[in-house]
């Protein structure tokens, strides 16, 4: 709406805005804070490790990331691989991502369980760390009617989030097995749970220090 040069539609956009229904908490400055976290943060030992996966595997089309926020990782696949989109609920963490001017990536605000993409395939789905935020069995089923070939998928498991914690919570064995289930097959390579350092800097006095867990997964027969 701030955008919008012309003033009746202004008008418009200001008036529909205010008969919508407030729905939840504001996060405003919740999203703000996140954002400067993750941008004041150093590259951390597991990005290096998906860098290097995303690198080995054959040249792919389409990537779609679920959770993508200031697109740090989408900026990486997008050097190796053809066109990437990325999915996040927080406005402030894509005008982040829609900064970089990646050519062959978009970023799209929205919840990866609304399925933004209808029935569309991508060659690589990227779900890194979410399953805090997104219901994991519900992401899953959605990322089963996605993928075509590969599936990077890490996550800390750190689902202590009061109220916001999601219903079911998914361990490293479950996980895996939930993803067999589904018709992955997990590499040998992160068959077994990962312990790969992720350091958030929240402020000077405090630090994040997770331990988060890797998986490269393909659609069996593939």
């Amino acid at each position: 709406m701030l955008n919008v040069k012309n003033k009746k539609l202004k008008t418009l956009i200001r008036k529909s805005l205010q008969e919508i229904k407030k729905i939840g908490d504001d996060t405003t400055d919740l999203e703000k804070n996140w954002v400067g976290i993750y941008k004041k943060s150093k590259p951390a030992a597991f990005e290096s490790k998906i860098k290097n996966m995303i690198k080995k595997l054959p040249r792919c089309h389409f990537v779609v990331e679920h959770g993508c926020s200031i697109g740090q990782m989408s900026e990486i696949v997008a050097r190796y691989h053809g066109t990437v989109f990325g999915i996040d609920k927080s406005f402030f963490a894509l005008l982040e991502a829609k900064k970089r001017k990646i050519k062959n990536a978009d970023f799209i605000l929205a919840d990866s369980l609304s399925r933004p993409f209808g029935t569309m395939k991508f060659d690589i789905v990227l779900a890194l760390n979410v399953l805090e935020l997104i219901e994991p069995e519900k992401l899953l089923t959605i990322i089963k009617t996605q993928a075509k070939k590969f599936l990077i998928l890490s996550d800390p498991y750190d689902y202590e989030r009061g109220k916001s914690s999601v219903k079911v919570k998914l361990d490293a064995k479950l996980l895996r097995s939930k993803l067999q289930q589904l018709g992955f097959k997990i590499t040998r390579g992160t068959a077994k749970p990962s312990f790969i350092p992720w350091k958030l800097d929240v402020n000077s006095r405090l630090a994040l220090h997770y331990k988060v867990d890797l998986i490269l997964a393909v659609l069996s027969g593939k």
